[in-house]
């Protein structure tokens, strides 16, 4: 008889804690528009489409473990046909795990197990293990086919947290809660909120317009009064693919190649991300950066891309850059300090003087 009254506890409990938990999340401003998980024409089942109230194997009985809880849906290799039965409208949902097995991808599929429900983030503890998991970037129960980022909790440019259901207003808000100020950050990471700072010198405008009067090599629509989102480079390189930074064969998870080696001659290919935005002919016809050395000769873009087979990623930092203008930010495996000891970028006016040494070359003495 113990036995059975503790069973009933256990289950008032647990229904309890769902019921709760529902009137967290499901107010009434998440429910002006009918969520995408709860609209029985997308899922017939409900809440019974992911959760197993007596035979879960995941946590908060979900059917699945974790990390394979929204597979069943969104994974086209382990479903090749989606339950009739599960999807409401006859559509198959967006393959998202094709994308996330890519060789550059958030690594879901390994470290979804360090995810924990109500966690912080960014992380303060520098021992914490890094993860991603799908409930980083996405609440399954509010997001919305226009809001997939709804009943979140982000991080501003000015570093502070937006408490949950708040509209998101900038998708990098999410990616600021790994990439930002994150304890464990990785040492060859930099934090992406420092380097989208409008305060800075230069950024590309993903939380601003940039502060660059002109720039000739934008392609239309694009003007100086553009802004732009970190999935416009981020994403799968597929472009039918789901949309968002999945998984790509590019890496960092870009939607189109961006080579930073060295000493490889200049392709629309190699440099496509760049090329995407800022029109090819106009930077190799030295529009935007048009400087000579003391002889006269024309050292602009032209010469460093394709004469002297310098990546772009030589010089600019895709993000910003805190101490200079026109996203400088040298690689120091490939500039460093001039015999004189330094190494600096000037750009006053109409006139820009570079002082350092790339390729044996020796600039600003």
């Amino acid at each position: 008889m113990e036995a059975c009254l503790k069973k009933i506890f256990f289950i008032t409990a647990i229904i309890l804690f769902f019921f709760a938990f529902s009137l967290s999340i499901f107010r009434a401003d998440a429910l002006s528009i009918v969520p995408t998980h709860a609209d029985r024409t997308k899922v017939k089942k409900g809440c019974g489409g992911c959760h197993i109230p007596h035979k879960g194997k995941g946590p908060s009985l979900l059917e699945k473990e974790r990390e394979m809880s929204c597979a069943k849906c969104h994974d086209a290799v382990i479903e090749k046909k989606v339950k009739t039965d599960d999807i409401g409208d006859g559509k198959n949902p967006k393959d998202v795990y094709t994308s996330i097995r890519k060789s550059s991808n958030h690594p879901v599929l390994t470290t979804t197990k360090y995810h924990k429900f109500g966690e912080v983030l960014p992380e303060t503890d520098i021992t914490t293990p890094r993860h991603a998991a799908c409930f980083d970037c996405h609440n399954a129960h509010v997001l919305t086919t226009d809001d997939k980022f709804k009943g979140l909790e982000g991080v501003t440019v000015a570093g502070s947290k937006k408490i949950k259901r708040m509209k998101i207003s900038n998708e990098s808000e999410i990616c600021y809660k790994c990439h930002g100020d994150s304890a464990n950050l990785p040492a060859n990471q930099k934090n992406k909120r420092l380097e989208f700072l409008p305060a800075n010198a230069s950024y590309h405008p993903v939380e601003d317009v940039g502060k660059r009067t002109t720039v000739p090599s934008l392609r239309k629509p694009l003007t100086i009064s553009s802004t732009i989102t970190c999935s416009d480079c981020h994403g799968d390189d597929d472009q039918q693919a789901a949309k968002g930074p999945h998984g790509s064969n590019f890496a960092p998870i870009l939607r189109y190649n961006y080579a930073t080696d060295d000493n490889q001659p200049e392709s629309y290919y190699r440099y496509e991300s760049c090329y995407r935005c800022h029109d090819r002919n106009s930077i190799l016809a030295d529009e935007s950066f048009k400087v000579t050395n003391s002889s006269a000769q024309l050292r602009g873009h032209n010469y460093h891309i394709v004469t002297a087979k310098t990546s772009c990623y030589a010089c600019h930092n895709s993000h910003g850059s805190a101490r200079y203008k026109d996203l400088i930010d040298f690689d120091k495996t490939i500039v460093v300090p001039n015999q004189n000891g330094r190494l600096d970028y000037v750009h006053e006016g109409n006139v820009i003087t570079c002082y350092l040494k790339c390729h044996n070359k020796q600039h600003g003495l």
